[in-house]
């Protein structure tokens, strides 16, 4: 069995903070100071230990949060639903759309599945697999409170195109104290060797780590692209702000089609806070941003 496997087994027998200290060491070759954090990975750990509520939980969980964001902002701006399910029975031919769409769950990361013809699906496959991930508690993998409670289910929304056919950029807003200070974009997420950026708020590109973007960038792709501002620029940063006011940090996800604003979902501690968007110098620039509460 390897490491991983084993060490998320025995998680539920230790503390959270030992859990935390063990992992964070093995993926970043030394142990993080948890009592006073001064790194902006250090301090996501803090938060994942120590800010813990229903509302994170709610957030998290990607079929109740589209309540929260329809009352915050607007039912408009979430992508279509077709429906839900906690029965992996569900995923049938009759019960699926004819157009492009995308199968996920509401309490993980990752793992999602793009379907652009249903006729190619292996439905006993698909369903073996669901079944397994409405089983995983992904909480016992980076110790993130707010997935604990989640009630798993299978959500089948429409896959977004714009008018070329083509999988819009992910447009992930970092918000610091309820501020934007960083925004990562994803391009080109349905191929294998996705490209990513980083911009200010003002949509001045940032050389951050140029070994990440390296080795996301396709072979022959010059690292020097860049990515076009994208047309709700201020709405995304007003909106992303609105909702981060709540936290001391958040990651807010859009996505723009044909100029219309899509959100995409809110995640908490990206890549659970151990390797991060940063290099060294970056994690400790960061964490000299990010303020944490007393409470």
């Amino acid at each position: 069995m390897k490491f991983k496997n084993l060490f998320i087994r025995l998680s539920r027998f230790i503390p959270d903070s030992l859990y935390i200290t063990i992992l964070y060491k093995k993926r970043n070759g030394k142990y993080p100071n948890l009592k006073n954090p001064q790194l902006f990975t250090e301090k996501i750990q803090w938060l994942k230990l120590n800010d813990r509520s229903d509302f994170h939980t709610i957030c998290a969980d990607k079929y109740a949060v589209r309540k929260y964001i329809s009352e915050e902002i607007g039912e408009k701006y979430l992508v279509p639903l077709l429906f839900s399910t906690k029965n992996v029975k569900d995923l049938h031919p009759k019960r699926l759309p004819d157009y492009p769409f995308i199968i996920k769950t509401n309490h993980d990361s990752q793992g999602n599945q793009i379907v652009m013809s249903k006729t190619k699906l292996d439905f006993p496959e698909l369903r073996s697999r669901f079944e397994k991930k409405l089983k995983t508690r992904y909480y016992n993998v980076d110790k993130e409170w707010q997935y604990k409670n989640i009630k798993p289910r299978i959500l089948i929304e429409k896959l977004l195109l714009d008018k070329n056919n083509n999988i819009p950029n992910d447009y992930k807003f970092l918000c610091f104290n309820g501020r934007v200070l960083l925004i990562q974009v994803d391009t080109e997420r349905d191929q294998k060797d996705q490209l990513r950026f980083f911009y200010d708020k003002d949509w001045n590109k940032l050389d951050i780590d140029g070994e990440i973007l390296n080795i996301l960038t396709k072979k022959g792709h010059s690292s020097d692209s860049e990515v076009e501002e994208p047309f709700n620029l201020k709405k995304m940063i007003k909106y992303s702000e609105k909702i981060a006011r709540n936290f001391d940090f958040v990651r807010v996800d859009w996505y723009e089609v044909d100029k219309i604003l899509y959100f995409g979902e809110i995640t908490f501690h990206p890549a659970g806070g151990f390797n991060g968007f940063v290099s060294a110098e970056w994690d400790k620039k960061y964490g000299n941003l990010l303020n944490l509460s007393e409470n």
